[in-house]
């Protein structure tokens, strides 16, 4: 059984759609790794270890976007005060 990093997940996903930190990525662009995520899992030839990673990432991805979407609400709740 190989072991796969997470690193080697995140490296795939940067070759893929160019390297950011998570504070550098956009809403679409979060989402847009999420649904590559997706994707890659329900290939059938993916090995559970590599299914693991990728799985790890897309929660460091939903938190991302919950983060975006808690402070997008925060400031439009001092807007509308």
């Amino acid at each position: 059984m190989t072991d796969i990093r997470i690193d080697e997940v995140y490296n795939e996903l940067d070759a893929t759609f160019g390297p950011k930190k998570d504070t550098e990525l956009t809403m679409d662009e979060a989402f847009a790794r999420l649904d590559s995520i997706i994707k890659k899992m329900q290939e059938e030839d993916v090995p559970l270890e590599k299914t693991f990673g990728l799985y790890k990432r897309g929660l460091d991805l939903v938190e991302l976007c919950s983060k975006k979407i808690e402070k997008v609400e925060t400031e439009i709740s001092k807007v509308t005060e």
